[in-house]
């Protein structure tokens, strides 16, 4: 940014000087202050002989920005009603002359509008105004010394615009900014970054009784902006003031703020090489801040600048009388066209949205009834995937053991019903021949769905027989659940290869796609053969029997299609390798089969052969 002259009068003094900078690096450098009146050498220095000597002694001219004193211009606080913001000049301005005294249509009148306070129906503005006389003074003075003036600020608002812009003061809440030299003191109660009160005094020559005399203008500051802070209390202070003046006064305004005080010294805004630096912090340390405000006032919102040179005035009226009926008729013309092209589009269109506005209630209800049975589908669908056929599973393992000379399951088998989002397991018990015999039954269980997990096998010293060998199993059983829709679809290819040529033999149909389509059928005959063939069966059978049992997967088969008298080793294989379909009614487990107490399906196999086995866990899962 480019150095900006800033000009700040009072009555007594003058001070000049070039300002530049943003935030926290404002500074201000080429100080000039003149004292106006009697001087120590006898003088008598006149108003606009203090100013020439201020600017001839930074070489000053241009353009210029003027900061007016608090004791020049009349500012208050007026309540206008919310009306239009162009209306707002003319409006202000007819409230200022009637409640600020001396005020007439000659002043320099402008406003900043405050914030809006809880449940206020009406606005706020700070209303500033400078007489003709003074206005014409400044001017007069200003362009004797080849300076033009841009703009006149007041030096309460530019004081608050600095603190903001340096960074010292919150924008939100209420706040106070404190100003204190030798001489003067002045107070700006804030609210949200703006300035809603403004006081000045002067402070007693004794130093003993500045602080009092402070406390009570803080006091009474506060008592007369109670209104507009709606019991709200301050919640920081800044304090502008030399390092001297900030240690003696800082618990004071401390205390009679009832806030924290920060604290900011002007001294630091001028250069390090002018000669009578501290002075200059002294006498006009609240005017040094006004006029680093100044420094951004321009690239400021207008809104937010109370400038007596330029003040908010109504926007004159523009009259395109001619040009606004030449359009007006355009535009009535292009109406009508478009309303009829508009009202022949949308006929058809509301016709069309009423058809389907009509098929659609039709079939809402449609759509209802099929959302529930496709959401009842998908919950029986997910248990039943996630389900194993445990008859498939022990007939799986019955299938896949070694010879009962080799192997025998030693206690029985434990099935784990899998919970939500785990798999089931079997855990099996066997004794052995030898080490060999194990690990050919592990290899031979082992697959993608089925993974074996065996424990540390050990050797039998007191074994009765041929069994030597013990070690337990757990079979983890993945991705192996029901899946009804797949043997619907294979039953329905199997009925239509049938209808294709009925003059083929029925033998010639395969295994597996035979069992698919009579599981379902026989399903409750064979329960009730197996189970009757179960408690008819001698405990012991010959081993022979019985692994012959268990390497004839398609019993089943055959005796579904034709019907056989069913013996013991038959009907316990057709038993396991079922289709794993629950029967129509439970039928009761004989005292023999019982399972042993455990929180999943057990099957007693104990000194049992796999075929056996398989046989008594397909009853005991049902």
């Amino acid at each position: 940014m480019s150095k900006q002259t800033i000009l700040d009068l009072q009555k007594d003094s003058v001070l000049i000087g070039h300002g530049s900078g943003r935030g926290a690096k404002l500074s201000l450098d080429q100080v000039s202050y003149q004292g106006i009146g009697e001087n120590a050498d006898g003088n008598d220095i006149k108003f606009e002989e203090a100013v020439h000597k201020a600017v001839a002694a930074i070489g000053a001219k241009g353009d210029v920005t003027v900061i007016a004193s608090r004791e020049s211009v009349e500012v208050r606080t007026l309540m206008v009603p919310r009306i239009d913001a162009d209306e707002l000049p003319d409006v202000i301005r007819f409230q200022a002359q009637r409640q600020m005294s001396g005020l007439n249509d000659n002043w320099s009148i402008d406003y900043v509008m405050l914030p809006p306070s809880p449940g206020q129906e009406m606005q706020t503005a700070l209303v500033g105004g400078i007489s003709p006389a003074a206005m014409a003074e400044i001017e007069r003075t200003c362009a004797g010394a080849g300076l033009n003036i841009t703009r006149i600020l007041l030096r309460p608002i530019e004081i608050a615009r600095f603190a903001i812009e340096h960074g010292s003061l919150t924008t939100t809440g209420v706040t106070m900014i404190v100003c204190v030299t030798e001489k003067n003191a002045d107070l700006l109660l804030m609210r949200d970054g703006h300035v809603i009160q403004v006081r000045g005094t002067r402070l007693p020559s004794e130093p003993e009784q500045t602080a009092a005399s402070l406390k009570g203008e803080i006091r009474r500051s506060l008592m007369a902006a109670s209104s507009q802070l709606a019991g709200t209390p301050v919640s920081d202070v800044l304090l502008v003031a030399t390092s001297t003046l900030a240690t003696q006064l800082d618990a004071v305004i401390s205390e009679a703020a009832g806030a924290p005080v920060t604290y900011l010294d002007p001294t630091n805004l001028l250069p390090n090489q002018l000669a009578n630096r501290d002075s200059i912090a002294s006498a006009a340390g609240h005017r040094l801040a006004a006029m680093a405000g100044a420094v951004v006032a321009e690239s400021a919102n207008k809104s937010g600048l109370l400038d007596f040179k330029n003040p908010k005035k109504r926007p004159p009226k523009k009259k395109n009388t001619g040009r606004i009926l030449l359009y007006g008729g355009a535009v009535a013309a292009l109406l009508l066209i478009g309303i009829g092209w508009w009202w022949m589009q949308h006929r058809a269109l509301d016709q069309e949205i009423a058809h389907y506005q009509a098929q659609t209630a039709e079939r809402a209800e449609q759509v209802k009834w099929a959302e529930e049975k496709i959401k009842e589908f998908s919950s029986v669908q997910g248990f039943l995937l996630s389900s194993p056929n445990w008859l498939d599973e022990l007939a799986y393992v019955a299938e896949r053991t070694p010879a009962a000379d080799k192997i025998i399951f030693d206690k029985p088998l434990t099935l784990t019903v899998p919970q939500r989002g785990s798999d089931g397991t079997i855990i099996v018990s066997i004794r052995a021949n030898d080490a060999t015999t194990i690990g050919t039954f592990e290899k031979s269980i082992s697959d993608e769905h089925h993974v074996v997990r065996g424990g540390q096998s050990k050797q039998i010293s007191n074994a009765t027989g041929n069994y030597k060998w013990s070690v337990s199993e757990t079979i983890t059983v993945k991705g192996r659940g029901w899946n009804p829709f797949a043997k619907r679809e294979s039953k329905a290819s199997s009925n239509s290869e049938t209808k294709k040529d009925p003059a083929e033999p029925a033998a010639e149909t395969p295994a597996a796609d035979t069992a698919v389509t009579q599981a379902v059928e026989t399903q409750a005959v064979e329960t009730q053969a197996s189970e009757t063939t179960s408690a008819e069966t001698p405990a012991t059978e010959s081993p022979a029997a019985e692994t012959s049992a268990a390497e004839t997967p398609t019993a089943e088969t055959t005796t579904a299609e034709t019907p056989v008298p069913a013996t013991p080793a038959a009907d316990s294989t057709e038993t396991a390798s079922s289709e794993g379909k629950e029967p129509a009614e439970e039928q009761p487990v004989p005292p023999a089969l019982e399972p042993a107490p455990a929180e999943a399906p057990s099957i007693d196999s104990t000194d049992s052969t796999p075929a056996e086995a398989a046989t008594d866990a397909t009853d005991t899962t049902k």
